[in-house]
């Protein structure tokens, strides 16, 4: 494993501890239920992502994200992603191709520059991860406050 797939495994851990403390999923939906990916730079890229979270043919939950983060770039993106991972790993969302279903309700996904990207109306899986994300942040900077 790689230097920096190992960092993204701990700090995605970190983001993942606690959102089970404030309660978003549980142990038993996180614990060996997701894996990571760090070769889709270039799909990524397209898309204006540093980071992304699907579900593989499997339906297993993975976390992409652009090999060429540097640990500042791993502390900015994965905390969003995490609250997104639990999202799907409780059964919130589900991501499919051009839409999500949030908790048993279809919208079209949008582009990551529409206005109403993070619209509680529009997306509602973003707004919370928008809303969650400082706390989940600030829970992984706590454990590496070298990075602040």
């Amino acid at each position: 494993m790689s230097e920096v797939l190992r960092a993204a495994n701990h700090m995605i851990s970190v983001c993942l501890s606690e959102l089970i403390k404030i309660g978003l999923v549980s142990l038993e939906q996180v614990n060996n239920r997701w894996y990571l990916k760090c070769n889709q730079d270039s799909r990524l890229e397209q898309f204006g992502f540093a980071a992304a979270v699907s579900i593989d043919e499997n339906k297993m939950p993975v976390l992409f994200f652009n090999s060429k983060l540097t640990l500042q770039g791993l502390v900015y993106t994965l905390p969003h992603e995490a609250i997104h991972l639990a999202q799907i790993c409780s059964g919130m969302s589900e991501p499919c191709s051009g839409y999500t279903v949030w908790k048993g309700k279809k919208y079209p996904t949008l582009a990551a520059d529409d206005p109403n990207y993070f619209s509680l109306e529009y997306q509602p899986w973003e707004a919370q991860a928008k809303e969650l994300e400082p706390v989940v942040r600030e829970a992984l900077l706590i454990q590496f406050p070298f990075l602040r």
